[in-house]
């Protein structure tokens, strides 16, 4: 019979860019940091940490500086720098980044990093001299990065000393505050001991300090001794983080580029590719689901999918595609006269290096989920071309006769016969 294709449509996610009036702002923020006090004093920064965020994409860090300030918001400590190495040269969107102030804990032992960027989750220490330099530790002179309980200021600057972001607390600014440009956000109050300061609700960059004129007290940011270390601070930043980790993806509306007949036969169809700014780190693949009908199940965020798991009644995953650039893909397991389904999800990173699968939502695998669209079917050719089918009857007996134009991976004929045409 002829071939006939059906559209069908390929999944996407609505992707937005990191504009505020118009304008574009900086790749990395400071999302939230913590003070600890303890009565052995100098000790007190080894339990200390800042979590930064990645909002741009193909960020390159090398050269970017973090500093702090003393309780008074009137000095800088020395600041430390990102190492020129290319580890920091292609940072992706959406990336988590805690800084560990000091490479073990109060009580001397060391922690356990993270130095894997494929999760978009990196857990380092500030005294690592392979990732890190500059800065004053040990002995009288341990003051960077030393959280100060009245107040301090944590400022990230990029590779020419210019500032990037900034996050403080204290009741009154002090004199170190001023200069520094938008954006900035300042939590009017001291911290005490194992309490964090940290941006929320965190639902879009504004939140941040973004958007023409700073923003500064408590509507914007949460003092707490209950910490979200490496996770997002309110459920509405949760939801920002994920957008920000979210691929960009384009719906599409075409027709499958091959179909083969056979048992089983091939169907191959392509796809704009997701955009990617940097596609050799593979940070962005492709999953692929498949149904014999319309309907499928959707990715969660913070899950990763093997090879023929079930996603939905019905539906379950054919495909896995490792890279951005590869955008077609070829389905050889389909049976003849089926009608099958397919969608197709952008994401990226892969499953959580610390805490595996299904840890949070804004850690792992981010999928383009949002705006997946319904797809159109198609139905997988019969291997034969059918030319005529007659019947003759001779007495006792019907001669069937029948020809073909064309058998593609043909073996045989199955005949049939029903006495009321329904039931065969």
């Amino acid at each position: 019979m002829p071939l006939q294709y059906k559209k069908y449509l390929i999944g996407f996610a609505v992707f937005g860019l990191l504009l505020i009036n118009g304008k574009s702002f900086a790749q990395i923020v400071v999302s939230e940091y913590m003070n600890y006090t303890t009565a052995i004093g100098v000790n007190a920064q080894y339990n200390e940490w800042t979590e930064l965020f990645v909002v741009g994409d193909n960020v390159d860090l090398r050269n970017y500086s973090i500093r702090d300030n003393n309780n008074a918001q009137t000095s800088w400590q020395p600041h430390v720098n990102f190492n020129n190495i290319p580890f920091w040269q292609h940072i992706r969107a959406g990336t988590i980044i805690v800084l560990r102030h000091r490479c073990t804990n109060v009580s001397g032992t060391p922690y356990v990093l993270d130095t894997d960027p494929s999760d978009g989750y990196l857990e380092l220490c500030l005294e690592d001299t392979l990732y890190f330099n500059g800065g004053a530790f040990g002995g009288g002179l341990d003051n960077t990065m030393n959280i100060a309980s009245g107040g301090d200021i944590i400022q990230l600057r990029n590779a020419s000393g210019n500032h990037v972001h900034a996050l403080s607390h204290k009741s009154s600014p002090g004199s170190s505050w001023g200069p520094i440009s938008c954006p900035k956000i300042n939590h009017a109050s001291g911290l005490l001991n194992g309490q964090t300061v940290s941006i929320t609700p965190g639902s879009t960059l504004t939140d941040y300090g973004f958007g023409g004129s700073c923003i500064s007290g408590i509507a914007f940011t949460n003092v707490s001794a209950t910490n979200t270390f490496g996770l997002a601070n309110s459920a509405t930043n949760k939801n920002f983080w994920r957008f920000i980790r979210e691929p960009s993806f384009t719906a599409a509306s075409i027709f499958p580029t091959t179909v083969l007949a056979g048992a089983p036969g091939s169907i191959t169809f392509g796809w704009t590719p997701a955009v990617d700014p940097y596609p050799a780190d593979g940070v962005i693949k492709y999953l692929i689901l498949r149904n014999t009908f319309n309907f499928f199940g959707s990715p969660v965020d913070g899950t990763s999918y093997m090879l023929g798991q079930p996603m939905g009644f019905g539906s379950s995953v054919i495909g896995i595609v490792n890279s951005s650039t590869i955008n077609t893909f070829t389905d050889n397991t389909v049976m003849n006269g089926l009608r099958y389904y397919y969608r197709v999800f952008a994401f990226k990173y892969g499953m959580d290096n610390i805490n595996g699968n299904t840890y949070a939502n804004e850690r792992g695998s981010a999928y383009g989920t949002p705006s997946v669209l319904v797809n159109w079917p198609f139905t997988t050719p019969l291997p034969i071309e059918l030319i005529s089918f007659t019947g003759e009857y001779l007495e006792d007996r019907v001669l069937l006769n029948w020809s073909t134009a064309t058998e593609i991976n043909n073996d045989y004929f199955t005949i049939e016969r029903s006495r009321d045409g329904l039931n065969f």
